[in-house]
């Protein structure tokens, strides 16, 4: 379990199972047979989304299909319209060399779970519904690369790359937000079979879920 944001409201870390060793092992899988256990979120998590930068290799240990997301930092505008939400960024690195890129979502108000997103890597949300049953949701909500708009609006933080205490930092800082302007392809990146094949990023149009990759 490694630290992937924390609370812009608290400072409370958000702690996530994750695979640093490459994309073959299951976390990473769109098909993975498990749910990981997880250590307890800060109240006021609602998702986790990511991208992550193969830095032009072909990731040749991926066997499996692999839903990477793009390859550059990115916030989903639709989730930050939501009332009360943030998001943090940070930063990890692979022991491929590939780098990951957290970007966690953080809200004190409630809010419906079909109006949130899948998490990082998952083809769809699962939730529980008031009256005790199981629903089920795929978003296609725009992704928004341009950082700087949100970060003075004060919806979007970040954590210094390698910061052992991390810590949340913004536009009152004083300091460039390290994310901001980064490289990195802006397709829907699905790795499988050691290759990369590059998919339209979401449009917001109502999602077709038996047609997603």
């Amino acid at each position: 379990r490694v630290v992937m944001g924390a609370c812009p409201f608290t400072g409370m870390p958000l702690q996530r199972s994750f695979d640093p060793f490459g994309t073959d092992g299951p976390w990473w899988h769109k098909d993975r047979t498990f749910t990981p256990e997880e250590p307890a979120a800060p109240s006021t998590f609602r998702t986790l989304l990511g991208a992550l930068d193969l830095r032009g290799r072909a990731p040749a240990e991926a066997a499996d299909v692999v839903l990477a997301g793009p390859g550059a930092p990115f916030v989903v505008p639709a989730l930050l319209g939501l009332p009360g939400m943030a998001a943090v960024i940070s930063r990890l690195e692979l022991a491929t060399g590939d780098l990951a890129y957290p970007v966690a979502y953080f809200s004190r108000e409630r809010l419906a779970p079909a109006s949130l997103h899948q998490h990082w890597t998952r083809p769809e949300l699962w939730f529980d519904n008031p009256d005790g049953s199981r629903g089920w949701t795929v978003a296609n909500d725009t992704w928004d690369f341009e950082l700087a708009p949100w970060i003075e609006k004060g919806q979007l933080f970040w954590i210094r790359p390698g910061d052992p205490d991390a810590r949340v930092l913004g536009r009152d800082s004083g300091e460039r937000c390290p994310y901001a302007g980064l490289p990195g392809e802006r397709l829907f990146q699905v790795l499988g079979d050691g290759q990369v094949e590059l998919e339209d990023a979401p449009d917001g149009s109502a999602p077709e879920p038996f047609e997603q990759p």
